[in-house]
């Protein structure tokens, strides 16, 4: 699927920035968080990229904003999923 403006509006949100809207959890100085995939996690292990993508130490879960969200509200990545999953985050952000 092509991407549009939504999807470059989209994945140019900083990854701190989305994990902190869509969770409320705050990026430690190193640029971690706690994992909200893998229980427990007493260790910040999902590291934010500074190219809008992320990735769990803990569990090895990881990707785009669509990747986070997707395993956020239990929703796929693909077809009808993908564009309301995309709709819903222009909604949240």
């Amino acid at each position: 699927m092509p991407r549009g403006s939504l999807d470059e509006q989209l994945l140019a949100i900083p990854t701190i920035d989305y994990i902190r809207a869509l969770t409320g959890l705050q990026t430690n100085r190193a640029g971690k968080v706690h994992c909200r995939f893998h229980h427990p996690d007493q260790t910040p292990s999902l590291h934010c990229y500074s190219d809008g993508t992320w990735f769990c130490f803990g569990c090895g879960a990881g990707g785009s904003i669509y990747d986070f969200a997707s395993r956020l509200w239990s929703t796929g990545t693909k077809g009808r999923e993908l564009l309301a999953l995309r709709a819903r985050l222009a909604i949240e952000l």
